[in-house]
Formats: C-alpha cells, structure tokens, sequence
C-alpha cells in the first residue's frame, strides 16, 4: 500500500470520528433538552401524570411531593439529570476518543520509528555480508517488543559471531549456550532476543561492562568484548 492511500483512511478515519462525535453530540442536547422541559414542567405543576420513565424514576429518587419542591431544589435537581444525562456522557465519549486518537498517534510513530531502525540495520547487515539479512524485522521488533536496545542485540551477535558468519550450531548467532540446537534464524530471533534482554541487558541497565561480567565466560577477553559491542552499536 502506497503512502498516499495509508495517509487517506487514515484522513478518513480521522473525520469519520469527527463526524460521529458531532452527530453523538447534537442526539444527546436534543435529549436533554427535552429532559429539561419535562423537569420544568414538574417542577411547576403538582398535578402532574407521569408519562415517561425518565420523571418516574425521578419521582422515585427524590420520594417527596413534587408541590413542597422549591425553586432551589429543582435546580439541584436538573442539575443532577443533566450531568447524569448530558455532561458526563460526552466527557466519557470524548475522553475515549482522545484516547483512541493518541494510541493511534503512538502506534503510527512508532511504526515509523521501527521501519527507520530495520532499513539500517538490514542495509548494515549487507554491508557486513550477514546470513542475517532479511531478519532485520524480527531483530529490531523483538527487541521493542522486549524493551530493549536492539543495537545491543545487534553487537552481542556481532562479537559471538561475525553477525550469523560463525554460528553456535547452524542457527545461533549470540553464543548463547542453553544446549538447544534451533531449526531457523526465525526461532532463535524469536526465543533468544528476549531471553538475553531479561537475563543480561535490563539488569544491567545497558552498561555493557555489567553485560559482559554476566554473559561471557571466564576467559571472556571483557574489554575487547565490550569494545566490539559498542563498534557494532555505532554503525546503527
């Protein structure tokens, strides 16, 4: 789908809440005016027949003779039937709408963030002849999906594998040794991006030197680790 199209149903989405909104807005003063005038009606005639549910529930809340009412206290009164009726129905429609509206908003940045990092990453990944090329879309949302860096995702499989070139077994690029032979990039991107996220970067807090004490071994060479892991970070 061309940007041009995205931009018009997301556009016609846009003024078809707009719309509805007003159409919404417009049904619930019609209701309320007529709320009103019945409550008017009430209010100055003891005599009155209940004709709709609306003034019988009302007769029934307030339980006193619609004569003894004073002018004050029919005012309360239709206050409390307008805020009920009128008022807070179109804060609590508003209100989710301006929610929905910011969702969207997010999700259309982040979208658009997301798509920015894959286009470096996969034009990085072919620069550098990685097997992982085409993966750039698992890598970089796994990673969001999992909150976190997926540069430092990238660097750990930059420095345990030339990036794909020298696997663990067939299909594991982070030298993650948990045993497990995987059958495809897809399932180890899938398992493992936020396995080593939970395990070693978040509990860190992204500081590689902390990283690199929990995830390397002890003939690990630490500051020639850390070192590729951040030359692997700075070419995204």
């Amino acid at each position: 789908m061309n940007k041009n199209k995205m931009f018009t149903i997301s556009s016609f989405k846009k003024y078809f809440v707009i719309f509805i909104l007003f159409i919404s807005t417009i049904l619930i003063i019609m209701k309320a005016l007529i709320v009103v005038h019945d409550l008017h009606f009430v209010s100055h005639n003891q005599d009155f027949d209940h004709k709709n549910a609306s003034i019988e529930s009302l007769a029934t809340f307030t339980n006193t003779d619609n004569s003894n009412n004073t002018p004050k206290d029919s005012e309360i009164l239709q206050t409390k039937i307008l805020n009920k009726i009128f008022v807070q129905p179109i804060v609590n429609y508003v209100s989710s709408e301006i929610s929905y509206l910011q969702n969207t908003i997010y999700n259309h940045k982040l979208e658009k963030e997301i798509k920015k990092n894959v286009d470096i990453l996969e034009s990085f990944l072919k620069r550098y002849g990685s097997p992982l090329v085409g993966y750039g879309d698992i890598i970089v949302r796994e990673s969001f999906r999992c909150n976190v860096d997926y540069r430092i995702i990238v660097g750990i499989a930059g420095i345990e594998s030339g990036l794909g070139k020298y696997p663990i077994g067939k299909y594991n690029p982070f030298g993650y040794l948990d045993g497990v032979i995987y059958e495809s990039w897809e399932e180890v991107l899938y398992k493992l991006i936020c396995r080593i996220a939970n395990q070693f970067i978040k509990p860190c807090n992204n500081d590689l030197y902390c990283i690199v004490n929990r995830y390397g071994g002890p003939d690990t060479p630490k500051q020639r680790w850390v070192n590729a892991v951040q030359w692997f970070m700075n070419q995204l």
